[in-house]
């Protein structure tokens, strides 16, 4: 029997290495990656499990399981630092299928990836302790139906029992996709609008947030801007990063940064026009550093109005870093205004 296969997206050397062994000695054919980006080009369909860290640089693990999501239904585990029970729906709300804290012991990994791995066999249509080569028919007096298929045999002749086509309520092929086309925009509206609300609930109560220790602005950002500006660009957009990294030193969220990050990337793909770049430039105003973003607003193909929840949670969680977030729009001009406190180098 072939070894089933787990792709494991950590950008922890150490707890990679540790998790492969583990597997390796149960069986299992391993795949690591360092991050993201990496992950997404080692996922494909022999893909069983991927197991993936949420806190990494560049892309997080979020993102990368909301990417993976759109190409594949393979069960995700996360791994995180987090162990709070809002961190644990976020990450099932953006695809995840089980949520491991660390530290955790190698007995509940591997009891998670057994679990997983059994469930997803089972979703599949594969039974691997006892596979069978002939077609599943049930057969009784010389009458043969297939247990999946609209099949049936009498006396080894097949019979039509498909039923009657009905005149299509759809003007030819064109109205059909139109009308699916539709429904998909709708259905990951619908999506859009329930994360953004899950996620301004979490960030709008009166809990102060943890900062992290001080650190010069092209060591917070140099890769998140990298990976943000890698992935609009193979959206088709054009990104003018012109970024002098201002000398302060910032103490931010990592977690609520990618989170905002996420947001405005969010946004942009649904608002911007690809016919202009999407500017990004470096902000100092007084004691305060930060990012400006500019982009065309794009005339929309069907009508649509901006809740404005996304942007709200942008301001609730850059207000609990003891920031600013700043939004205007003139014209077809849309800006949005980051601002983080600075400390002098």
């Amino acid at each position: 029997m072939e070894k089933e296969q787990v792709l494991i997206v950590e950008d922890d050397a150490d707890i990679r290495e540790g998790v492969r062994i583990l597997l390796e000695s149960e069986n299992y054919h391993v795949s690591e990656a360092e991050n993201g980006r990496k992950g997404l080009e080692l996922l494909n369909d022999e893909t069983d499990l991927v197991i993936l860290d949420v806190m990494m640089p560049g892309m997080s693990g979020l993102r990368t399981c909301e990417e993976i999501r759109k190409v594949s239904n393979v069960p995700v585990l996360f791994l995180t630092a987090k162990a709070q029970e809002s961190d644990k729906l976020i990450g099932l709300m953006a695809g995840g299928d089980d949520y491991l804290p660390k530290p955790f012991s190698y007995a509940e990994l591997l009891g998670r990836v057994k679990a997983l791995m059994r469930r997803y066999k089972v979703y599949m249509g594969k039974n691997p302790e006892n596979e069978k080569d002939e077609e599943p028919y049930l057969e009784m007096k010389g009458i043969r139906i297939h247990e999946t298929f609209n099949e049936v045999f009498v006396n080894d002749v097949e019979k039509d029992i498909a039923p009657q086509a009905h005149p299509s309520p759809y003007k030819g092929e064109g109205q059909w996709k139109e009308y699916v086309e539709k429904i998909d925009r709708k259905a990951r509206r619908m999506k859009q609008l329930t994360d953004h609300l899950f996620e301004y609930s979490l960030t709008a109560g009166e809990e102060e947030v943890q900062l992290e220790e001080p650190e010069t602005c092209e060591t917070l950002f140099y890769d998140l801007f990298s990976e943000t500006c890698s992935y609009l660009e193979q959206q088709g957009f054009e990104v003018s990063f012109q970024v002098e990294w201002p000398q302060s030193r910032l103490r931010i969220s990592t977690d609520y940064v990618m989170r905002i990050m996420d947001n405005l990337t969010s946004n942009i793909m649904k608002y911007a026009d690809t016919s202009m770049p999407v500017a990004v430039s470096a902000v100092e105003e007084g004691s305060m550093v930060g990012f400006l973003f500019e982009n065309k607003v794009k005339k929309p193909e069907e009508e649509t109005e901006s809740n404005g929840i996304g942007i709200q949670s942008v301001k609730n969680m850059m207000e609990k870093m003891k920031g600013k977030c700043m939004t205007e729009q003139e014209g077809e001009r849309f800006r949005v205004l980051l601002l983080f406190p600075g400390q002098t180098v």
